[in-house]
């Protein structure tokens, strides 16, 4: 009897480690992940009021999965674009690391997104001290340069790890000033956390936008619908021989990840 295999077959010839790496790269099109994306592309292609736009959920929902497919549409999108202007970037993204000490580090930000879009004030011999607003000029003209359209900023939440609240205002103020200056829409992604940058200002609230990607609640019956077909499309990609019957352990499932996709992945 012949096997319908929701994966390439020839996995099954190949090492465990090749089985993995096939499943770890694996998304699917769940219904929260269209719903949000669906709100993403809309903000982003509206060429209007919005210059912030935060998106928030619990951890393992799925955010850096929707920031991956979006920058892929959108790459693809201003395909032919990017082939006439070798130096046009539509969309950017890095993850806002966690700072080592109590004070978020704005040169380290600074850098990395200096990195990524391949800046090659980064690449010279420093003359003299390299100052915050030397760097912070630096990424203003990098992003007027490479007409960046968006700036997608992972572990967005790791902005408010500031040595008091005071200085809460500040990190926020910095990146709308950004995106008022070089015309660039930023998306900020992290967890409810990030709702304390998003809280600061009645100016802030009016100039962005909330998107919400929630988790799969199993109160709700539609939620839970998805849900099982969630678990069921994941055990049809698992590369075995026989394909293992997961849906009827939905429940012990939903209790491990509490309904957040990515964490039902791992």
């Amino acid at each position: 009897m012949a096997h319908d295999y929701s994966f390439p077959q020839e996995l099954l010839t190949l090492p465990i480690a090749d089985r993995i790496s096939y499943f770890q790269q694996y998304t699917m099109a769940h219904p929260k992940l269209l719903i949000a994306a669906e709100k993403l592309k809309n903000a982003i292609d509206d060429p209007g009021f919005f210059s912030l736009i935060f998106l928030f959920g619990p951890t393992g929902v799925g955010k850096t999965t929707l920031l991956r497919r979006i920058t892929q549409r959108l790459l693809a999108s201003f395909h032919k674009e990017m082939e006439l202007d070798k130096g046009f970037i539509p969309i950017a993204n890095i993850e806002v690391a966690t700072p080592e000490f109590s004070n978020f580090d704005w040169k380290d930000f600074y850098l990395r997104a200096l990195g990524v879009l391949q800046d090659p004030c980064i690449q010279l011999p420093s003359c003299g001290r390299i100052t915050n607003l030397k760097l912070k000029t630096s990424l203003e003209a990098a992003l007027k340069h490479r007409r960046l359209k968006v700036f997608c900023l992972d572990e967005a939440q790791n902005l408010s790890k500031v040595a008091s609240g005071r200085k809460l205002r500040d990190q926020t103020d910095c990146i709308k000033s950004l995106a008022n200056l070089t015309q660039v829409k930023f998306v900020l992604a992290g967890t409810y956390d990030l709702l304390i940058l998003r809280n600061l200002s009645a100016q802030l609230c009016r100039r962005s936008l909330d998107i919400h990607f929630e988790r799969y609640k199993v109160e709700n019956e539609e939620d839970l619908k998805a849900f099982r077909g969630v678990v069921q499309t994941f055990q049809r990609h698992l590369p075995f021989e026989e394909e293992p019957d997961l849906l009827k352990y939905w429940d012990f499932c939903y209790e491990r990840s509490f309904g957040c996709v990515g964490i039902l992945k791992d």
